[in-house]
């Protein structure tokens, strides 16, 4: 099948991407090695989406495909301390990336109107609302695009039972601005069974740029 050069160019990114964050899941540990990893497994999700097209239908290809794919690009990079491990670490980074596909793919299938993004339900209102927001100037937006220039925010998200106060599509992350309360671990597994990580953001923060700073760059740094 053909696949336009932009589109192309993004998977061959994405898999130069990933194949430099599995080479460097065998220098980590611990927790540190856990972060990365989850992150290697959105990448590959991202891949999935824009590959899958090459399948012509044939989703269930879809792992060897992945693995196909990153293996080409591999004889590009040097620094393999370890390439059993490496084919080990890719393998359960492609299993756990395509099952997120598929979990995210069939949740878009079947999600309401409260899923999706602002951008689809526009002609409800959101126009107005967004020319509204524009005079109420909100320090929390401008910051998150200096850290992430490439990814939208959304203000007021919501996915099924999940509510955001900001959203991230491209990288994935909600933020909730909240104190934090007991069941905070509960809830943080609930935003991550859906693929979706998130960070809270302390009230005061949010008025407080270099607290703000320090809150965002450090969580992502582990993420």
């Amino acid at each position: 099948m053909h696949v336009d050069r932009k589109r192309e160019r993004e998977i061959i990114g994405l898999a130069d991407d990933i194949i430099q964050g599995i080479i460097s899941l065998g220098m980590l540990t611990g927790v540190v090695r856990e972060a990365r990893q989850e992150k290697m497994v959105e990448q590959m999700a991202k891949l999935a989406e824009k590959a899958v097209v090459l399948l012509e239908g044939r989703e269930e290809h879809l792992e060897s495909l992945l693995e196909q794919l990153i293996l080409q690009r591999a004889g590009n990079f040097e620094g393999f301390r370890d390439f059993k491990q490496f084919r080990r670490d890719l393998r359960e980074v492609i299993e756990r990336g395509a099952k997120l596909f598929r979990t995210t793919a069939e949740e878009s299938d079947g999600r309401g109107e409260e899923d999706l993004p602002v951008t689809e339900i526009r002609q409800k209102g959101e126009i107005e609302r967004e020319k509204a927001e524009e005079t109420e100037p909100d320090p929390l937006p401008e910051f998150l695009r200096l850290i992430f220039p490439h990814s939208r925010i959304i203000k007021g998200y919501r996915k099924g039972t999940l509510e955001m106060d900001y959203y991230l599509p491209e990288e994935r992350l909600a933020l909730l601005v909240t104190n934090g309360n007991s069941g905070e671990e509960r809830e943080t597994l609930r935003y991550r069974h859906r693929g979706i990580r998130l960070l809270r953001i302390p009230p005061k923060a949010v008025t407080n740029p270099k607290a703000l700073e320090r809150i965002v760059r450090r969580a992502v740094q582990f993420f």
